[in-house]
């Protein structure tokens, strides 16, 4: 499992949702196979293409689980669902926002999946969590120097501190 508080949100029991399967912090096997189990997810999303689509109680698809680990499961949650980097989850974070964070090793896989959901959802970069942040904070947070040129890069002249006065998040 990747290094992440993604899984620690919060694992209490939903006891009125008992009739879908899943693990203690909700993740159905398409999230858990987001995390890496690149050819475990080629066999779900082949059986099941709708997989893509399923969100868990906190409102992630495998993609955002896909996007903080930097796993090359991306590119065919991607295709089986372009419209989920649109998706935000319950604490209004798309895939971009986690995507960030910078959880991957290697800073050239984390920046091709950070470019990768840029091309899927372009004003991703300008989309605000609930607590107001957008991917810029979050990689300034991070201390990932590189990511934050490739947001700035990708902006494409939006102006990413259009409701803010300044990036202030300490």
């Amino acid at each position: 499992m990747c290094p992440s508080s993604i899984t620690n949100i919060d694992t209490r029991r939903d006891h009125h949702c008992t009739s879908r399967i899943t693990d203690i912090f909700y993740l159905f096997p398409f999230h858990d196979a987001a995390n890496g189990q690149f050819d475990m997810l080629r066999m779900l999303l082949d059986a099941y293409p709708n997989g893509a689509k399923m969100k868990n109680n906190h409102g992630l698809l495998p993609l955002h689980v896909a996007a903080t680990c930097h796993s090359k499961c991306v590119p065919p949650l991607l295709v089986a669902f372009q419209a989920g980097a649109k998706e935000a989850d319950k604490f209004g974070m798309l895939p971009l926002h986690w995507a960030v964070m910078g959880n991957g090793e290697n800073i050239q896989d984390n920046l091709t999946i950070i470019h990768a959901l840029m091309d899927a959802f372009p004003d991703a970069v300008t989309v605000e969590d609930h607590h107001g942040f957008i991917p810029l904070h979050k990689s300034i947070y991070y201390g990932h120097a590189e990511i934050v040129e490739a947001l700035l890069t990708r902006s494409h002249g939006r102006n990413l501190f259009s409701s803010m006065l300044s990036i202030d998040i300490c």
